[in-house]
């Protein structure tokens, strides 16, 4: 999984990721956008923006299954 282009669809639209949290041990799925500051893509972890939940969390690039980047009429 290239680490970059996840984050330049991040800065650019709204992605669909889906990842198993750490937490539950289940499968989540959201939708996400990025923020204007620079992410390392070799840090462990992407800072993201819940668009539905409206909150900012952060993903273990690890526990990604995958993600799909959303045309901005798609998402609501």
């Amino acid at each position: 999984m290239n680490r970059q282009v996840i984050l330049d669809a991040l800065k650019t639209s709204k992605v669909k990721i889906d990842f198993r949290s750490l937490n539950s041990d289940r499968n989540i799925t959201g939708v996400y956008k990025g923020h204007s500051a620079r992410q390392n893509p070799s840090s462990n972890k992407v800072v993201v923006w819940d668009v539905v939940n409206e909150k900012w969390d952060d993903i273990e690039w690890d526990t990604i299954i995958s993600w799909e980047k959303l045309s901005e009429t798609s998402v609501g």
